[in-house]
């Protein structure tokens, strides 16, 4: 059929008001024939907010095979509410020319997410596989959406007709439903801390320590506890060592003759008293502190040693402090020798090659 045809087809769809549009946008004859297929398209042509070059861009797209007639009309249709998406066409084009698969980057150029966020930060979030471009948004990917859920976190589930509050995360994912998350950065946050050891015991010490105000979890506030966690995990791993070298100690005091043990009472008390306040009190340490304690061999006997150099009341406060002067002295230790070891790679880097630098030796010219 000729243009006039096609015109007249569309004439006979759409009340006069309408078809004026039609004609005032002056479109090209392609687009004119696909608008003659059915009173809807026709109507939808006529309303949208697009420009006509918008509207070629997406014909031009569909001859090329990028994207079908009905994805034509799901822009299309969505166009006669809102043009907010038309500035992001190219992009959207872009994306499938660049092999991104189409209904990916329909979803996303459709979303109402890429509008309020950016199209390139909506991209951004779907290409790192925390969330998902869907026909309901761009949603939580489903293993952080479960992760989410099982930390107690409150989440919506968007039908695309409404929402609720997700109560079966299970379910809600069957019934293929989406998880709307707004704050992007503590789903990243979420993501990056669930690939780590201890994550199952990091999330019942959020439960023990959050527990109904887990919802005002910030990315900052998620990083603040799980320092708290592997402070507190440390502590606990020194408060053990310190444990187990005391019964290393009295095993081998054991095997000594009763003479040695006698003499040994007044140590054997004291290193006992250490080992009872690590296991019963909170240590108050810097991360660095216990890791230097950690990596010390015999710990436990160079905190004794400390503490008997400190007077003769030998408080359990004395001991708080005694541990503080080990974890000072180490931390200094190692830091002058990190200092030495930086000199010394200095020298030898500066050290010129002396076998480059020595003067070469002539050879004597023989006489005649």
């Amino acid at each position: 059929m000729s243009r006039d045809d096609n015109l007249k087809v569309i004439s006979n769809l759409l009340p006069a008001e309408q078809f004026v549009k039609i004609l005032e946008k002056g479109y090209s004859d392609r687009t004119i024939e696909f608008a003659s297929n059915y009173a809807p398209t026709a109507s939808a042509f006529a309303n949208t907010k697009y420009s006509p070059q918008s509207v070629e861009k997406l014909m031009s797209a569909m001859h090329r095979g990028d994207i079908d007639r009905f994805d034509v009309m799901a822009i299309i249709k969505l166009s006669t509410e809102s043009n907010a998406n038309e500035k992001d066409i190219d992009r959207f084009l872009g994306l499938i020319d660049k092999g991104m698969f189409k209904r990916t980057a329909l979803s996303i150029f459709l979303s109402h997410e890429a509008q309020e966020r950016g199209f390139d930060k909506a991209v951004e979030l779907v290409n790192s596989g925390i969330y998902k471009a869907t026909d309901k948004g761009i949603c939580l990917a489903p293993i952080i959406a479960r992760e989410m859920f099982s930390m107690g976190m409150t989440l919506t589930a968007v039908t695309g007709v409404g929402s609720y509050t997700v109560t079966d995360i299970y379910e809600t994912l069957a019934e293929g439903h989406g998880i709307s998350f707004p704050d992007d950065k503590l789903a990243a946050e979420i993501d990056r801390m669930r690939k780590k050891p201890g994550w199952t015991k990091f999330k019942i010490f959020l439960k023990q320590n959050l527990g109904s105000d887990i919802d005002k979890l910030t990315p900052s506030l998620l990083c603040e506890m799980q320092q708290r966690f592997q402070n507190e995990n440390s502590l606990s791993v020194l408060s053990a060592k310190i444990s187990w070298e005391y019964e290393r100690f009295i095993e081998d005091i054991k095997e000594k003759s009763p003479e040695v043990i006698v003499k040994s009472a007044y140590e054997i008390h004291n290193k006992g008293c250490i080992e009872d306040f690590c296991r019963v009190n909170d240590l108050h340490l810097d991360p660095e502190d216990i890791k230097v304690l950690l990596e010390r061999d015999d710990l436990l006997d160079e905190i004794y040693q400390e503490w008997d150099t400190m007077g003769q009341l030998h408080s359990f406060a004395e001991i708080d402090t005694a541990i503080d002067e080990v974890a000072y002295r180490l931390r200094t230790a190692k830091a002058e020798e990190k200092v030495q070891e930086q000199k010394k790679a200095a020298i030898t880097e500066k050290k010129p090659d002396t076998e480059k630098l020595a003067p070469q030796k002539t050879a004597k010219r023989k006489g005649r």
